[in-house]
């Protein structure tokens, strides 16, 4: 019993290795188990036979046992390509985690960067050094109290209005794509399932951003962001800050000093200031700073936040995100756990192309139809502080 279990271990194990290999071995080369060597083009297999066309041109039937083991395999192979061809189920390999620079922890991000009453130059290199980090939870320190009082209160109302299981739910939609992006890069990044060729040159791009991506998916799925209790008001910093830390490893990818925030004071006197910002190399309309306290703020900006804030107070979750919400997670979340579980490169196409289907089917209302509309307030992702958004085409 034991032999008949390692001959057929050795079997399957040539049996992968010929797979793998794509037959390396010429097909025209065949030996008996004592090593000699016939050449002869595979015809067909008769029975327990193959029939081989000598180089003379006639054809000769062999017996399989009077072949090697490896001969014999290749014959089965000629015989049956397609048996042969079914993809090899790999273990999945993680991508190695990428390295930053400098990191920044959640605690340290909850500490205001900014100098106790600082100078304008003071307080604009502090911003646009913490943006280059991708530290954007510096935008918080930029509020008075209040007003991040009041975006708590508003932050808690709508994502608690998310249900709540919602942060389970959200920890689990990113721990599936951390997994996916880090055992299943080749497959994501191939033609035959995304359906569209990658040029090379970004192709290489891709591949050398891959671990910071992984990076960034596996910190935004950590467990302790998403605990029950995170939507809470009082908690709202800390999950904001836990969340938005992990965005330095998108910050990470491009070090273009040329595409860097920067900025230029135009004039100033004790309480005011003109600045000019650039940004991926587009230089800003100015933006009008004025002191407050002991920080530095942009009037039409509190102005916009106040508008914003007010007007949201007394209104409920918006039913629209709700919906989409509700509706994504009982579409999507688990054909991403299906992907996530994917054994092969085809199931994993198939998969892929059952979401997208899925999505398009979902009524108007119950799915996210683009990207989320973010306020033109929040840096680095609309536009500068104060500065209406760019128009169309700009």
């Amino acid at each position: 019993m034991l032999r008949r279990c390692l001959s057929l271990a050795i079997v399957f194990a040539l049996l992968l290795l010929l797979q793998a290999s794509g037959g390396a071995q010429d097909a025209t080369k065949w030996t008996n188990p004592d090593g000699k060597e016939l050449v002869g083009e595979f015809v067909r297999m008769e029975g327990k036979a193959v029939v081989l066309r000598l180089e003379n041109g006639k054809e000769a039937k062999v017996p399989l046992t009077n072949l090697s083991l490896e001969s014999h395999l290749q014959a089965l192979k000629l015989a049956k390509p397609e048996a042969f061809n079914k993809e090899v189920v790999k273990a999945p390999v993680a991508v190695e985690a990428a390295q930053l620079t400098f990191k920044i922890a959640p605690s340290a991000a909850l500490t205001s960067p900014f100098e106790d009453d600082p100078k304008i130059d003071s307080f604009l290199k502090t911003f646009t050094d913490e943006l280059n980090k991708g530290n954007l939870f510096v935008a918080w320190h930029m509020m008075p109290p209040k007003m991040q009082t009041d975006m708590s209160a508003f932050l808690s109302k709508n994502l608690q209005g998310l249900g709540p299981s919602a942060p389970a739910q959200l920890r689990k939609v990113f721990t599936y794509l951390a997994s996916i992006a880090s055992k299943k890069r080749d497959w994501i990044l191939d033609p035959a399932v995304t359906g569209q060729p990658i040029p090379p040159e970004q192709l290489a791009q891709a591949e050398q951003a891959w671990p910071y991506i992984v990076s960034f998916l596996e910190g935004v799925a950590d467990p302790s962001i998403w605990e029950p209790s995170s939507f809470q008001q009082e908690n709202i910093p800390n999950f904001l800050a836990s969340l938005l830390v992990n965005f330095q490893y998108l910050a990470e990818l491009d070090k273009d000093p040329s595409k860097a925030w920067s900025y230029v004071v135009v004039s100033e006197s004790a309480d005011r200031a003109e600045v000019k910002f650039k940004v991926n190399g587009q230089e800003m309309p100015p933006a009008q700073f004025q002191k407050v306290g002991k920080i530095w703020v942009v009037p039409e900006l509190m102005i916009e936040i106040r508008g914003f804030l007010d007007k949201s107070a007394n209104a409920p979750p918006n039913p629209m995100v709700t919906t989409g919400f509700s509706g994504f997670m009982a579409v999507g979340l688990p054909v991403l756990g299906k992907l996530d579980q994917a054994k092969t490169k085809e199931e994993f196409k198939k998969t892929l192309e059952s979401l997208t289907g899925q999505m398009r089917k979902l009524p108007a209302g119950a799915g996210p139809s683009g990207p989320p509309q973010i306020p033109s307030w929040i840096p680095g992702f609309g536009s500068l502080p104060g500065q209406p958004s760019p128009p169309p085409g700009k």
